[in-house]
């Protein structure tokens, strides 16, 4: 099992019984009281990591493979923008950064023929971005079932239906992940 907690960012690796197994110090998630996500893989986890924006990291030592700063939508340093959430399908990894908007990145590995359960350098290129009405906060995503779900403060809940190909590689397999979360083994 992992957990994700801040000041400053960990991962934190426990038995299934609970026990400690290890901690690694990530960084960023230095804010009080902020939101991070993480999303457990076989051999990388997704985190989102608030004013530092987000991570892949390995599992067993915590080195970062592949980090986006935090980026506004409207690209300007007054927006209140945090990761506060990030989610992965396949090759596309979607961020919720507050006031910002919601990024959509493409993760390359550096040796696409190397399985996916082994930990190893990523690409990520900025994608394009979803900027919410104004003063909506994009506090959570996730993506399931071809839809994008964002939680945006006093908003609501979004639901954003993105027409995904099926032929997109896998960049990071999950053991017990929902079939669009990290994908099949």
């Amino acid at each position: 099992m992992f957990a994700f907690s801040g000041q400053p960012g960990t991962l934190t690796t426990l038995t299934k019984t609970g026990a400690l197994v290890s901690t690694k110090k990530i960084g960023g998630a230095a804010t009080a009281q902020s939101k991070s996500t993480i999303q457990v893989g076989d051999a990388m986890s997704l985190v989102s990591l608030g004013e530092e924006g987000f991570a892949i990291v390995c599992n067993a030592d915590g080195t970062i493979e592949a980090s986006a700063k935090v980026v506004s939508a409207s690209l300007s340093k007054t927006a209140k923008a945090f990761t506060n959430g990030a989610s992965m399908y396949k090759n596309l990894v979607f961020a919720a950064n507050g006031e910002g908007g919601v990024f959509a990145y493409i993760a390359t590995p550096q040796n696409p023929l190397l399985p996916s359960t082994k930990c190893q350098p990523i690409t990520l290129v900025r994608a394009g971005y979803l900027k919410l009405e104004d003063l909506l906060s994009a506090n959570a995503v996730v993506f399931r079932d071809g839809n994008l779900i964002i939680a945006s403060g006093t908003g609501g809940l979004k639901v954003v239906s993105v027409d995904i190909p099926s032929t997109l590689p896998t960049v990071i397999v999950g053991e017990n992940n929902d079939s669009e979360g990290f994908n099949e083994k």
